[in-house]
């Protein structure tokens, strides 16, 4: 018999549906740049991604610089958002 050496538990979007949370958050701090994007394409080209990736992606397929302070801000946001909803 072998010796189980790790359990994984993924409870991402079981205990709290945070997905369309996070989506309605950072659509808003998108227009806040000047970029409107439907829930489709937000899921497209951000869905599954680190903050990191967003905006790398932010800046070579839209063009769109991010301020200093964008995912703190983002994050104290959408943190303030999960314990309100």
């Amino acid at each position: 018999m072998s010796r189980l050496e790790l359990i994984l538990f993924d409870s991402d979007g079981v205990l709290v549906d945070s997905e369309p949370l996070s989506e309605r958050v950072f659509g808003a701090a998108l227009r806040r740049l000047g970029l409107v994007l439907t829930s489709e394409q937000l899921a497209e080209h951000f869905q599954g991604r680190t903050m990191s990736e967003c905006v790398r992606v932010l800046v070579e397929e839209f063009g769109r610089e991010t301020p200093a302070g964008f995912i703190s801000d983002y994050e104290a946001e959408l943190f303030a958002v999960f314990r309100r909803e």
